[in-house]
């Protein structure tokens, strides 16, 4: 394993990825999990986070399903690594911001129409995620009415304090952006 190097195989994944057909679902599937394994493994030596996450993006809009959990963890993970750059993670959160990933989301939500709030309410936390300390994503954020949707698509009259919390603190950055 000493010869092991990341960004190569970073490289080569995310060149299958790009030559597979729109068809090739076990190829992206298997791909999209070794790309999680290696950002696991060792994030700093990932030197196209952006490119993976698009990857994922793309992947979550051909084929929904199992696809949007793995483009919501994956994003998760990156904000959890990439936390300590603020640089880094600015532009993670643009990219986020205007890269389609939130219209996937809002628009699985919507189709489905959640019967419980915890949907919603990881919703709420992706949102949070993207716009945290920056005014730029806050602003495509708000453009985009990303509340009120992920609100109609939470169909239940009684929401948990859960989701209520995950709300509220969406709101505050929200609010406290347009100050």
């Amino acid at each position: 394993m000493q010869t092991f190097v990341m960004h190569e195989a970073e490289v080569v994944l995310l060149a299958s990825l790009h030559r597979v057909t729109f068809d090739a679902y076990g190829v992206q599937e298997h791909c999209n999990c070794a790309l999680q394994a290696l950002m696991e493994f060792n994030f700093g030596g990932m030197q196209h986070i952006q490119s993976v996450m698009q990857c994922t993006i793309n992947a979550a809009l051909q084929h929904q399903g199992d696809f949007i959990d793995r483009m919501l963890y994956m994003f998760h993970t990156i904000m959890r690594e990439i936390n300590t750059l603020p640089v880094r993670k600015t532009s993670m959160q643009n990219f986020a911001a205007s890269s389609g990933m939130v219209q996937i989301l809002l628009r699985h939500l919507v189709a489905r129409t959640p019967v419980n709030d915890d949907e919603t309410s990881m919703a709420f936390d992706v949102v949070k995620s993207i716009c945290e300390g920056n005014a730029h994503a806050t602003a495509l954020m708000v453009a985009g009415d990303v509340v009120r949707t992920i609100d109609r698509a939470c169909n239940i009259n009684t929401k948990s304090r859960n989701w209520h919390a995950f709300r509220d603190n969406l709101l505050a950055i929200l609010d406290s952006s347009l100050n």
